[in-house]
Order: C-alpha cells, then structure tokens, then sequence
C-alpha cells in the first residue's frame, strides 16, 4: 500500500470539494461517517439538497440490483463495499491496516485540517510514540522538522540515558524506512 500516495489524492480531492463547496450552494458535503452511522437521516438529507423524494431503499443499497460497479471502472472500490449496506463496522477499519508509522503519516498529513475537524474528524496526535510520529513526518517529507528534532536529540543523548534509548530506537527505524525505499 503505498500511504503517502493515497494521502496525496486525498489531499487533492477534499481541496477540490471543500472548495468547491464554498464557492457554490450547489455542492453538499457528505460525511462518510454520518452515511454508516445514520443512513437514513444522511440520505433523506441528500435527497431534500437535490430536491427529490426519498425512499428506504437508499438505506440498504446492498438489497437492490444496480449496475453501479461498472460504471465506477478504475475509481478505488471493490464489489462487496460497493454492493453492500451501510456498516458501521468499516468506520475506523482503515486504522486497522495501518503500521504505526503509517498512522503517524495520516496523522501529520491531516491533523491540522480546519475542514476535517469542522466536519469532528479527529486524528491520532500524541498518542503515537514519539518515534514512529517522527518516521512519519519523515516519510512525508518532512525532513526539517524531524532533522532538527533528531540533531536535538543526539546532542541530548550523549548526557541522559532515556533520550539515548530513544534516539537509537529513532535511527533504527529511519535506516528501515530508508532500507525499504520509502
């Protein structure tokens, strides 16, 4: 899975949609979250922004025949979501995927989001520890936070013993990271 590449689209279509709706009444934000959590009021709110009638049946998608799937050639999906009823189940499931220093790469990315955390999106921050929150900056790009932090910290090492652990702990992970090409 390649993180930094799915954060990069993510990245350009939430700007394109955030923009979008701020410029126009005729865009509607929807929350995935909002969507699983309480399909029908979700989608009767839809259904009132595009001025049409609701029907229950937009809450249980998995139950009727659409052909959907094949118009949505090439944009990430896969069957069973696409074809399948709302489930709350799947909200957090990406964090279950995720590495530690993946999770700290999301984190960086997206935790200073003014329009995610308007719409109660919240991200991971400290709890993290602090090496894998670093490699993920580090993988990002972020390379002056993290050097500078690293520069702190082996000058620290050298005279407290805890920061020394952890300093080492930090190099190891960063050789890793550099060892697997990211």
């Amino acid at each position: 899975m390649n993180v930094p590449a799915i954060i990069k689209t993510i990245k350009s279509t939430n700007k394109a949609g955030f923009d979008a709706a701020g410029s126009s009444d005729r865009v509607l934000i929807v929350v995935y979250e909002r969507l699983i959590y309480d399909p029908e009021g979700e989608t009767r709110r839809i259904c009132n922004f595009l001025g049409m009638p609701w029907s229950d049946e937009m809450t249980k998608p998995g139950e009727k025949q659409h052909d959907g799937g094949k118009v949505l050639d090439g944009v990430w999906h896969y069957p069973e979501m696409y074809n399948g009823n709302p489930d709350p189940g799947r909200a957090n499931r990406w964090q279950d995927r995720l590495t530690s220093t993946e999770k700290a790469m999301v984190d960086t990315a997206f935790s200073k989001d003014e329009n995610l955390m308007m719409l109660g999106y919240r991200f991971l921050g400290n709890d993290l520890p602090l090496t894998k929150r670093a490699v993920g900056r580090l993988r990002l790009g972020s390379h002056a936070i993290v050097s500078s932090g690293l520069s702190l910290l082996l000058i620290t090492a050298k005279r407290i013993p805890a920061v020394k652990k952890v300093s080492v702990k930090l190099l190891s992970q960063i050789k890793e990271t550099q060892g697997r090409g990211a």
